[in-house]
């Protein structure tokens, strides 16, 4: 980050927790040039032993760095352990069993009571319908990963060098940016990436859940169909215990429909009606190697 640096167009602004010293620090990022491996960018606040699986330490931060350095777009990057539905930003310090549930995340982003164009998740499995809908109306686009994320190495100055030189980039762009840049590169090794668009989130939970209910109203019926579309379909481990119950939503649905067995034409209705919220939710996506 510190190749590039904030400037009069750019504020960076990273609260980092050292597991090494159980401290939190906030920094403004400066430019260091020629770049080295050391942080040079000074402490603007010492927060201590800062709980990172607390809401209230994410809401602080949102409204100190909105408070002291105003500015038109803000996008905020998570960066730690995801498990999808189960969490992000498990803390390393004093709280280790500690991280922030889904309603602790939209707690933190919406009472901070302020509008984020872009959230972008550097962790697992977090590009999913649960997180995505939780957080649907404190954001506009989302960028994360489905799968568990394989060693991978994030060009930070690229994307910060690209809004220092098209300063009035919309949230929508900056999106496709960070995720077709790291969908380029080489060293990206990510299992898969997506843009979400958070408009979308109350129309894909609706045909979400008329499949749901059809499906539960006919497992009678259809039960092994339902078990083979979903044994076929593309699992994810979660974070903590290594279980598979994550599948790939598009490719869940898309197993029910082309599924000739299954002739009740209102639950292959259903199916398409995910498939196209899916598709129109989904922006655009990447996939690499981990996949």
């Amino acid at each position: 980050m510190e190749t590039v640096g904030s400037n009069e167009n750019l504020s960076i602004i990273v609260m980092i927790d050292r597991r090494s010293s159980n401290r939190a620090t906030i920094h403004r990022v400066i430019k260091e040039d020629p770049p080295s491996d050391r942080l040079v960018s000074p402490v603007l606040r010492d927060l201590g032993s800062a709980n990172m699986g607390d809401p209230q330490t994410l809401k602080d931060f949102i409204i100190w760095t909105s408070t002291n350095y105003p500015a038109l777009n803000y996008a905020l990057i998570l960066w730690d352990h995801g498990g999808s539905f189960a969490g992000v930003c498990w803390d390393h310090g004093v709280n280790p069993n500690e991280r922030l549930t889904m309603t602790e995340l939209e707690t933190a982003l919406s009472g901070a009571g302020m509008h984020l164009g872009v959230v972008m998740f550097m962790a697992c499995l977090m590009s999913s319908i649960e997180v995505a809908y939780q957080i649907r109306k404190c954001c506009d686009y989302v960028v994360a990963s489905e799968a568990v994320s394989g060693p991978y190495i994030w060009h930070f100055n690229s994307i910060f060098a690209h809004v220092c030189n098209n300063p009035s980039i919309s949230a929508r762009d900056l999106a496709s940016f960070m995720l077709v840049f790291h969908g380029m590169n080489i060293e990206w090794q990510f299992g898969t990436l997506a843009q979400l668009d958070l408009s979308q989130l109350d129309n894909l939970a609706t045909a979400v859940d008329g499949l749901g209910k059809l499906l539960k109203d006919n497992l009678r019926s259809y039960g092994p169909q339902i078990e083979r579309a979903r044994s076929r379909v593309e699992n994810t481990l979660t974070y903590q215990n290594g279980t598979q119950h994550l599948v790939d939503l598009y490719r869940f649905a898309e197993e029910i429909f082309y599924d000739t067995t299954i002739t009740s034409e209102s639950i292959r209705a259903a199916a398409w009606n995910v498939m196209v919220a899916v598709s129109n939710a989904v922006i655009k996506s990447r996939v690499g190697p981990y996949s």
